[in-house]
């Protein structure tokens, strides 16, 4: 009887350890894809308050150059684009495909 108790308890603890790695694996890559997109949304937002009057063009371009500084790791001698194009994603390279 004290060994079935032993397992039924040993068998619940691993499933609530399953359980809990599960959802950190989950919440992780959550969180990760989330990240992923911010610097693209920011951007987007700014240029819109930009386009509708509540920042002016300096405002906005000095929040797309920290953007792009935090995103991209730009630093303040380096050049960052004028443009109102988005800034680039990153591209899987293709040239080492069989």
């Amino acid at each position: 009887m004290a060994v079935t108790v032993l397992k039924i308890i040993l068998g619940l603890l691993l499933l609530l350890a399953i359980v809990v790695v599960g959802n950190w694996v989950i919440s992780t890559r959550a969180a990760a894809r989330r990240n992923d997109l911010a610097p693209v949304d920011d951007l987007t937002e700014f240029r819109q308050m930009r386009d509708a009057g509540k920042i002016d063009e300096e405002e906005f371009r000095r929040l797309k150059k920290t953007i792009s500084e935090q995103t991209f790791g730009i630093s303040g001698s380096d050049t960052v684009a004028e443009s109102d194009e988005e800034p680039p994603t990153p591209v899987e390279d293709e040239s080492h495909r069989d």
